[in-house]
């Protein structure tokens, strides 16, 4: 279950994982490597563990931040979370998460036209509940 809203895809009760600003620039300190790079590796299956559980950290800290640059988990626990629930599971919630954060472009090159938000949906409604 995801909120796309916030970018948060629930693994379980407990655990979620979520992309935000903070949390990609402590991936790319910890890999040396940006994030668009990284994506696009992933794309390709050229990471190796070690990069995985690190993409898996920095998508879980967003639950653990002591809100002064430091987090209440570990790298271990992430590699933790991947052998409780399954390596393909949370790789899977991983790419969920970062597709929340970098949604693909949609409109005028697929064609279809984007879904209207929902203060645009009400706005119409009350324009013809007063018509």
């Amino acid at each position: 279950m995801a909120n796309k809203t916030k970018g948060i895809v629930k693994i379980d009760a407990e655990w979620s994982m979520r992309y935000t600003t903070n949390s990609m620039v402590e991936m790319e300190d910890e890999l040396e490597l940006p994030t668009p790079e990284l994506m696009y590796m992933l794309e390709e299956g050229r990471l190796g563990f070690k990069t995985i559980r690190t993409m898996i950290w920095a998508g879980l800290i967003h639950q653990f931040d002591n809100e002064d640059g430091t987090y209440d988990l570990s790298l271990r626990s992430a590699g933790e979370v991947m052998d409780k629930f399954g390596f393909d599971v949370v790789v899977d919630k991983m790419t969920q998460a970062l597709e929340l954060q970098f949604p693909e472009e949609s409109g005028e090159e697929s064609g279809e036209e984007k879904p209207k938000a929902n203060r645009e949906q009400r706005r119409e409604g009350a324009e013809a509940k007063n018509s």
